[in-house]
């Protein structure tokens, strides 16, 4: 089995958001998917894909960065306004049809257990996982992705900046993040380390980590 992510999100409160808020939410989350895709070839499958207003889906091919993908994109939004955000929901499994055009009208059954696993989110926890019966076991991978998204919940602006940056697999020095920031090295580490970072790096080097395409873990 050839196991592909896809996350599938919506943005938290978007009737609530001014034209031209909403318009800067989707801005940031394109920024973010343009980012992300320049992590490793080819790892996109598809150009990340905003529907419906306020729905959007991404397909990587490499599904071990999906968890560090999603933590991303939240703090991208995070970190442009402190009003943006979005549910997202990741289907892990494999997939029949890219539509190279509308990531969103691709088929498979990564698509269909995220779009599932979506419809289901509640309203308690912004990240969730979901992936075949007959595939890896979520029972660590789910839960892990739960406690990721509830310590990115309360994040201030200037956290989500920070984090933002040390979250890209080729993250800059705490120095250069300081630059790029315009603060002091001080103020970076004060708000990586109020914003749990090194626990979120773990969490995502461990996904990163597991056997996606060898071999199935039981």
């Amino acid at each position: 089995m050839t196991t592909r992510a896809v996350l599938t999100g919506d943005l938290v409160g978007s009737s609530r958001l001014s034209p031209a808020s909403l318009e800067g939410a989707r801005d940031a989350f394109a920024t973010a998917a343009a980012e992300i895709e320049t992590w490793r070839a080819k790892l996109l499958g598809a150009p990340a894909d905003f529907f419906r207003g306020d729905s959007w889906q991404m397909l990587l091919t490499q599904p071990g960065f999906a968890l560090r993908a999603a933590l991303y994109i939240r703090a991208s939004l995070k970190a442009g306004d402190p009003e943006w955000d979005t549910r997202i929901a990741i289907g892990y499994g494999e997939v029949d049809r890219i539509d190279k055009q509308r990531t969103s009208l691709s088929s498979g059954e990564a698509f269909l257990l995220s779009g599932r696993a979506l419809d289901d989110l509640g309203d308690t926890v912004d990240i969730t996982v979901r992936g075949p019966r007959d595939g890896l076991k979520w029972d660590a991978l789910g839960p892990l992705a739960h406690l990721c998204s509830v310590l990115m919940d309360d994040w201030s602006q200037k956290q989500a900046q920070a984090a933002r940056l040390a979250l890209a697999p080729d993250a800059p020095t705490q120095a250069r993040m300081a630059e790029m920031l315009g603060v002091s090295q001080q103020a970076v580490s004060k708000a990586l380390s109020a914003a749990k970072i090194t626990a979120l790096l773990r969490a995502v080097e461990h996904s990163e980590a597991l056997t996606w395409n060898r071999v199935r873990l039981i």
